[in-house]
């Protein structure tokens, strides 16, 4: 396996590229532990950091999805799992992922509709309330902050949105 090890910031663009690529071939366990080891042992700088973790996920997946043959739809809840699994996104209230590929396309325009399901529409209006209440004897929220989550907790959905669950 040829892994680019110049991870200086002026070849961020190769590095970044070759693992990738070397990444979405992984299919034995003996490639991933080799790739592993190579992206662990190198002495990152701060970019390279990131993409060596963002390598290493991405071909511990490949790996997973071979030996397990997942399906596109398996793969899709397994990527969730990691989003929701790593805590970047703590979210109550509900996440979406929109691929902006699919607007070319006149069969996806519902995924780029202004709607919510009711179930995401009370979690939002719970959260205002409860953050609400959380600053109150905090006073620790923005007044236009505050504002927005009122209207939200008052029924009133921001930007256009509308509830349903067609």
């Amino acid at each position: 396996m040829d892994i680019e090890t110049d991870i200086s910031d002026e070849n961020w663009k190769k590095y970044r590229k070759n693992w990738f690529e070397l990444a979405k071939n992984i299919k034995t366990k003996e490639e991933f532990d080799e790739f592993y080891s190579v992206l662990t042992n190198l002495d990152h700088t701060y970019n390279s950091h990131a993409e060596a973790m963002g390598a290493i996920s991405l071909a511990a997946f490949e790996l997973s999805a071979s030996i397990f043959g997942a399906t596109g739809f398996t793969a899709s809840c397994a990527l969730w799992r990691v989003i929701k699994g790593t805590g970047i996104f703590r979210s109550n209230v509900g996440l979406r992922m929109v691929n902006y590929d699919h607007m070319l396309y006149p069969q996806y325009k519902d995924d780029f509709e202004k709607v919510i399901k009711k179930d995401t529409y009370e979690n939002l209006q719970s959260a205002a309330k409860s953050r609400l209440k959380k600053a109150e004897s905090s006073g620790d929220m923005a007044e236009r902050v505050r504002e927005h989550m009122k209207n939200i907790a008052a029924g009133n959905l921001p930007w256009g949105y509308v509830v349903s669950d067609d």
